[in-house]
């Protein structure tokens, strides 16, 4: 799953597509389960990560 995660780290902040888009590109067929994830993971949400990526 961390692959996947990183894939969507780079998509988000590189492209403008939703986070539906992404989350369905890398390989998650439903996006809440996506954004439980992300935030396992990444410790933030993906629209959080999206919008502070100067924190990153």
């Amino acid at each position: 799953m961390n692959i996947r995660i990183q894939n969507a780290c780079r998509m988000l902040l590189e492209t403008n597509r939703s986070i539906t888009d992404i989350s369905l590109s890398c390989g998650f067929n439903d996006s809440n389960y996506f954004g439980d994830a992300f935030r396992h993971v990444k410790g933030v949400s993906p629209n959080h990560y999206r919008k502070n990526r100067e924190m990153i």
